[in-house]
């Protein structure tokens, strides 16, 4: 790569405009091509682009209380895999894994209820 040549990203927040541009290219470009995702969000690279859309964006992924029969499932899980979190949110598919990381961390701390 030539100097001059690289994608300049500076980290700044998201805006709504931006989400819903990212959300239409998923669309169109399928959430496993982020390079062709990226190629079409200006100052953005397919890093920020996939992580913006898994972590809060994903339509999939429950951003609220864990139910019952969810927290057993999380519990579960924890002991048989231990802190591999990424194969966690594979048991708990409406999960991303750094909130199971999160919600773990906090519960040995504060007791957690479901």
């Amino acid at each position: 790569m030539l100097p001059g040549d690289e994608k300049v990203t500076r980290r700044r927040k998201w805006d709504d405009s931006e989400d819903l541009r990212l959300l239409e290219l998923v669309r169109i470009h399928g959430a496993d091509n982020w390079r062709g995702v990226s190629a079409n969000m200006v100052g953005r690279d397919s890093k920020q682009c996939r992580e913006r859309y898994i972590n809060h964006l994903d339509p999939n992924v429950k951003k609220g209380r864990l139910s019952a029969e969810e927290w057993a499932t999380l519990t579960r899980a924890h002991q048989d895999l231990g802190n591999k979190y990424a194969f966690v949110s594979l048991v708990l598919v409406s999960a991303v894994c750094w909130a199971l990381r999160v919600l773990v961390a906090r519960c040995h701390i504060y007791p957690c209820h479901a």
